[in-house]
């Protein structure tokens, strides 16, 4: 390999670890759940498609937006400071080109998602509403200790975007799923963000350990996950599934059990394991159930 297609590939997987592309894991099988509620089914390939591409991307414009907009932060925080951007791995403007190109990735999946024959079909009207919620999140950490509860809202977009995808509207069963992913996220959120806490408190940044302490942040994370079950089983219940997303949600329950066990106030080692092999296999396992329950 030449050095030159050497560099580009280092260059790609730099902006691949710059919106941390991986973590999409977390949103994408939440869209085909609603997705899939919506049409009693899965969907037709060129919608799984188009559901695709809006939701790599909303997430990648928004990240890499988030990523600018931190840019100072992650500067001087010791765990992020060798991040792409602070490190100067990956330009600003590349960064930009990102932000614009998800943005119209976005755009054009959004506009065939729904009916052509519409003029500005909901799933468009709704775009720009998702990646003005992501794009803000990195501000709410400036402003209270609630914006673990953002990020869950933006995340429980991804549902509801799947079932308009669909339906081409709003579903009143989509509020026990989104309900239930807010409080998911936002009970992940007060975790990761514990290993932040000196720079957080430093730097006057809010969240809920900065604000009532180490302690009663894991109650709380505990608590919302546990209605975050409630949400599931109640999703579940409303739409109809059977047996096979009732065992999903008991396997649901057991992962978000096993990573409250192997974290704790004076245990945070394994906090990457909590964070990212229980919770995306969470989401992957919520959406094998929605797809088994709706056969």
């Amino acid at each position: 390999m030449s050095p030159h297609n050497k560099q580009m590939m280092s260059s790609t997987r730099d902006l691949f670890r710059l919106v941390k592309f991986e973590h999409t894991l977390f949103a994408l099988p939440f869209a085909f759940v609603g997705a899939i509620a919506a049409g009693a089914g899965w969907p037709s390939p060129q919608t799984v498609l188009l559901i695709l591409g809006a939701m790599v991307g909303a997430r990648t414009s928004a990240m890499a937006l988030n990523r600018l907009i931190d840019l100072p932060l992650d500067a001087k925080n010791p765990r992020t400071s060798k991040w792409e951007l602070p490190s100067g791995k990956v330009r600003k403007r590349d960064a930009w080109g990102l932000v614009f190109g998800g943005l119209v990735l976005l755009g054009f999946c959004a506009r065939l998602l729904n009916p052509l024959d519409e003029d500005l079909p909901l799933a468009l009207r709704l775009a720009p509403l998702a990646v003005a919620l992501l794009a803000l999140y990195p501000y709410t950490k400036r402003w209270g200790w609630w914006c673990h509860l953002w990020l869950g809202a933006v995340l429980a977009c991804a549902p509801a975007g799947g079932w308009i995808a669909v339906a081409g509207g709003w579903g009143d069963a989509l509020w026990w799923i989104v309900v239930g992913i807010m409080f998911w996220v936002a009970g992940f959120d007060i975790l990761y963000s514990l290993q932040d806490l000196p720079f957080d408190k430093e730097n006057n940044l809010k969240s809920i350990p900065v604000f009532w302490g180490e302690t009663k942040a894991f109650v709380i994370a505990r608590t919302f996950h546990a209605f975050a079950l409630l949400g599931f089983v109640g999703f579940g219940g409303v739409v109809g599934w059977g047996i096979a997303w009732w065992l999903g949600c008991g396997i649901a329950g057991a992962l978000l059990v096993y990573q409250h066990r192997i974290v704790g106030p004076r245990n945070l080692e394994r906090l990457d394991a909590a964070f990212f092999a229980a919770n995306g296999w969470l989401s992957i396992v919520l959406g094998v159930a929605a797809w088994l329950a709706a056969q």
